[in-house]
């Protein structure tokens, strides 16, 4: 009986044991579970990098280095692509095409490439394989790889693919995408410079002034670009409203308003864009003699101004009524003056940049006077 007794609390043990080895094991397995759902591995989608734009076909679809295109009636390489693979020890930029002969079941489907210079070519005294290359991995491959070396300019390459059998063509025209990586915009003034407005081009009222948008890149190839040019206004002033008494002839401010220039650039300052060529125009009216309208009163006893400028008259015509303290706001729009300044930006909406100047205008000389009186020796 004691031996019966010993067996069957070695067998419960045992079991006990097995019990309780299943337990943990189950356990590591949930625990295993729990981390890695903690852990998944982020969407694949998001880890591949996307390629870099090599070139771009006619229909303004993107091409990269790893895909095969069917061939293209027309491509470009950008600067931006070409400058990319040299600052990375690349010597060029390549991309793949293939051309389809057809029928597909034709016996002798082998094809020949070549490259050369489109019309009146620039740079066609240098062999068109220094700027534009294809070639085949095997023998009469219909895929072929066409790489760029060089900026070639406004010049086209011709990429001619030819069938073994029958000699039938076609052709692709390549083309350089001259993309800006610089622009600077000059003039032939002269910069001023003050502690308030930095850096500004003085302007005289009446005139059209041209400047020159410089754009270039590592290759001094641009021939791509969209050039827009804007106006704004930094600072702010007080302008005010007055009433110009028929009388009297005396004018007074009623009230003034602190007021961004930026809501007036346009009566200040208009600009155009021809080609590379920046032309900025001023108009005869300056800031301390502007208003934007006036109308004659009710009953005919005067005149009223709106958004005049409140400003300091040398002969004593203009002063404050209603209690408006007229040569306090006008001593405090001298100061303000200073501050403020016109900004003309340039944008080239196909490279992404942007350049922006100062400016200011104030009075240009209108004539010169004789005395009447006449002088004797």
């Amino acid at each position: 009986m004691q031996n019966e007794l010993n067996k069957h609390q070695r067998s419960d043990k045992f079991k006990w044991w097995l019990t309780l080895i299943g337990f943990i094991l189950v356990g590591v397995m949930f625990v295993g579970l729990f981390m890695g759902w903690f852990n998944a591995k982020p969407n694949t989608d998001e880890e591949i990098p996307q390629e870099e734009v090599v070139a771009v076909d006619p229909n303004g679809n993107t091409m990269n280095s790893e895909t095969v295109y069917a061939m293209p009636k027309a491509m470009s390489f950008s600067s931006t692509a070409l400058y990319s693979a040299m600052a990375t020890s690349n010597e060029c930029v390549s991309v793949n095409i293939e051309a389809y002969v057809w029928p597909e079941n034709a016996s002798n489907r082998k094809v020949d490439y070549s490259v050369a210079w489109g019309s009146a070519p620039t740079y066609g005294s240098n062999p068109v394989t220094d700027y534009v290359t294809v070639s085949q991995a095997n023998d009469g491959d219909t895929i072929a790889t066409v790489s760029c070396y060089k900026a070639f300019g406004t010049d086209t390459i011709i990429l001619t693919v030819t069938t073994r059998d029958g000699g039938f063509t076609d052709t692709c025209i390549i083309s350089f995408e001259g993309i800006a990586s610089s622009m600077n915009i000059s003039g032939e003034l002269t910069l001023s410079n003050t502690a308030e407005r930095g850096n500004y081009y003085l302007l005289g009222t009446g005139k059209t002034y041209n400047f020159d948008v410089i754009m270039n890149n590592v290759f001094n190839e641009v021939g791509n670009y969209n050039l827009t040019a804007t106006v704004d206004g930094v600072g702010s002033v007080y302008f005010g409203t007055t009433f110009s008494d028929a009388s009297s002839g005396f004018t007074y401010f009623q009230s003034a308003e602190l007021k961004e220039i930026s809501g007036f650039k346009d009566e200040f300052i208009t600009v155009s864009i021809d080609g590379t060529t920046l032309s900025i125009t001023t108009d005869s009216t300056y800031i301390e003699n502007y208003y934007s309208y006036f109308e004659s009163d009710e009953y005919g006893m005067g005149t009223y101004s709106y958004d005049r400028f409140v400003c300091l008259d040398e002969y004593g015509l203009i002063g404050g009524s209603n209690g408006f303290d007229y040569e306090g706001t006008a001593q405090e729009n001298q100061t303000l003056l200073k501050s403020c300044y016109f900004t003309i930006t340039v944008t080239d909406s196909v490279s992404g940049l942007s350049e922006t100047i100062n400016v200011w205008a104030e009075p240009s000389v209108s004539g010169v006077n004789l005395s009447e009186d006449s002088l004797g020796f």
